[in-house]
Formats: structure tokens, sequence, C-alpha cells
């Protein structure tokens, strides 16, 4: 397939508290693709959000899809584009890894494993953009 997905990885979870995924999906393609939908048996929930300034104040704000256009990639990173992951079946830590199942328009579904890692501001999946093939996962 046309995508490839970069260091899928995620900050630990804590008990009653959602956690945040974080990679680069690049589309080595000609034509468009979008990010419809995310889920995973380790967690109830996971939704698509941005990160946006209203006024003083950010806020994490729901989107209906990512799009990856031709040539490019879209960064899920810190502070911008990322999976927010709810109600996590167990707590996972640092070198911890669970499935993650991606919906996209063009290329289907596609499976990665996510690292759950120390992340902060900055040293996001955009950071590792390229530099780890360890974690990549293409469309079937």
């Amino acid at each position: 397939g046309d995508l490839t997905v970069v260091h899928p990885q995620a900050r630990p979870n804590l008990p009653n508290r959602p956690t945040a995924a974080y990679m680069v999906i690049a589309n080595g393609g000609e034509v468009a693709d979008r990010l419809l939908s995310a889920s995973s048996p380790a967690f109830r929930a996971v939704e698509i959000h941005t990160t946006m300034k209203h006024g003083e104040v950010m806020k994490m704000i729901p989107v209906k899809a990512v799009e990856i256009p031709p040539g490019d990639a879209a960064v899920l990173e810190p502070g911008g584009l990322h999976l927010m992951l709810f109600d996590g079946a167990e707590r996972h830590k640092i070198g911890d890894e669970f499935p993650l199942n991606l919906t996209f328009e063009r290329a289907g579904d596609i499976q990665v494993n996510v690292k759950v890692e120390k992340i902060t501001a900055g040293e996001g999946a955009h950071a590792h953009h390229g530099h780890n093939a360890l974690y990549v996962a293409q469309a079937q």
C-alpha cells in the first residue's frame, strides 16, 4: 500500500485517566487518503483530537478525520493532532506495547503495535519521522 505508519507511540496511562498516542502517517502514493477512526482492544474508546488555543486556554477538540496528502505526511504529535485513548483495560507502563487498528478511507484497516514511551512536548512522533524502521507498519 501507499501508507506507512512511522513510530506509533503512546504515553503511559494512569487509572481513570485517558492517554494519548502519536505517530507519523506518510503517504507515498499519488492519491490523498484520510484517517477516519482508530480502535484498540486495550482501550474502550479511541478518538482523533487536535489541540487548539481558545483565548488563553489550550483545548483538545475531536476531529472527524485526518487528511494525508499524496507525497506528504500527517504528523500526530503533542500539541497538535493526536489519538486520545480512553478507559484502558489495564495500566500500560514504559516499555509495554498494545495493538491499535487505524481505519483509512482508501487503504482500509492497518494494524500497528504502539510502544509506550516517555513523551514530552517536542518529543513526539515528528522528532522520529523516518528514523526507526522498527516501528513501521505498511498497509497490506
